[in-house]
Order: C-alpha cells, then sequence, then structure tokens
C-alpha cells in the first residue's frame, strides 16, 4: 500500500447496501475492507468476486457492538490495507419485525450494540485516524439507514424505528461536531 491509496471500511459489507457499496467502491478505485459478523462463506465469495475483478479487499471478522473487537478491526485494516480514508457504517442487527409485545430485551440490546455503539466506536476510531485535528488528513465518514424508515412507512418493528432514528440523530450530531475536519 502507499500512502496514496484510498482505503474504505465498511462495517456490514458483505450483503445489501455494503456489498454494493464495496463493488462500486473497489470500481472507482478503493481498496475496501468488508466486515462482517459470521457469515465467512459469504464474506470470502465476495472478496474473490472483487480480487477477480482487479480490486484490493479485505475481509475482517468483528462484532462492531464490542469496543475490543472494533479497535481489532481498525487495526487489522490499517496493517492490511493501509489508513483508513473513509468509513461506512451499515452494520445491523437483522430485524425480526416483532410487534412491541414480543420485545425481548436481550435482542434489542444487541440490535442497539450492532447499530448504534458500534457505529460510535468506529466513529471514534475513524476520528482518530483521519481527524485533522489529530494530525490526519481528513476523511468521510457515512452512516446508512434504511429510508422507509425514516418516512415512517415499511416499518418492520418500533425496535426497528428506534434504532434508524437513533441513528439519524448520530448522523446530524457526528456532523455537526466535525464540521470542516
Amino acid at each position: 500500500m502507499t500512502e496514496t491509496t484510498k482505503v474504505l471500511l465498511i462495517t456490514g459489507g458483505t450483503r445489501g447496501a455494503g456489498a454494493a457499496t464495496a463493488r462500486l467502491a473497489v470500481a472507482r478505485g478503493w481498496a475496501v475492507c468488508i466486515n462482517y459478523l459470521q457469515d465467512d462463506a459469504t464474506a470470502a465469495a465476495l472478496a474473490r468476486e472483487i480480487r477477480s475483478r482487479g480490486g484490493l479487499v479485505h475481509a475482517c471478522q468483528a462484532d462492531v457492538g464490542k469496543e475490543q473487537e472494533v479497535l481489532r478491526l481498525f487495526a487489522e485494516v490499517g496493517a492490511e490495507l493501509g489508513a483508513v480514508k473513509a468509513v461506512v457504517c451499515n452494520a445491523r442487527a437483522p430485524a425480526t419485525g416483532l410487534p412491541i409485545d414480543h420485545l425481548d430485551a436481550g435482542r434489542s440490546a444487541r440490535q442497539f450494540d450492532t447499530a448504534i455503539l458500534g457505529s460510535l466506536l468506529c466513529v471514534r476510531e475513524a476520528v482518530h485516524r483521519m481527524s485533522a485535528r489529530r494530525g490526519g488528513s481528513g476523511g468521510s465518514i457515512v452512516f446508512v439507514s434504511p429510508q422507509p424508515l425514516r418516512s415512517g412507512s415499511g416499518v418492520p418493528s418500533v425496535e426497528e424505528a428506534a434504532i434508524t432514528a437513533a441513528r439519524d440523530a448520530l448522523t446530524t450530531s457526528v456532523a455537526n461536531e466535525l464540521r470542516g475536519d
């Protein structure tokens, strides 16, 4: 890797919007780390696909809802691809679509840990590496939230709506705090 290599980390990067983002970024010249929770086969298949098209990719298993795993993820990205220049916070625990009267506190905590705490931890680590105030060269942070949940249509559960609202608030707050950095 060279210092000019553009490195993108995508949490929840092996399926759906995360995988599509990885494919597009690689096509535009980025080296990409696709983070995933547990499906080694899907991560390996996407990495093979990207490599077959000449892309530079690293797949890294890490639970972004756990601080030590986020630290390991960022260290591994740096060692394998170089300095992170952009982060896409896309990881979400699978929605169950259960109504509020079937809410399970443990499952809900897991979903919030992945989507919200995971995003906070990844932003913190990205800022440590990219912030101009900390000697970095700047960068970009993107949060992914399902559009139908923001408009109130297509809400699979109150739990998912709460997670989406929290992520949207996080997006605005991070943008305001890091503006110009």
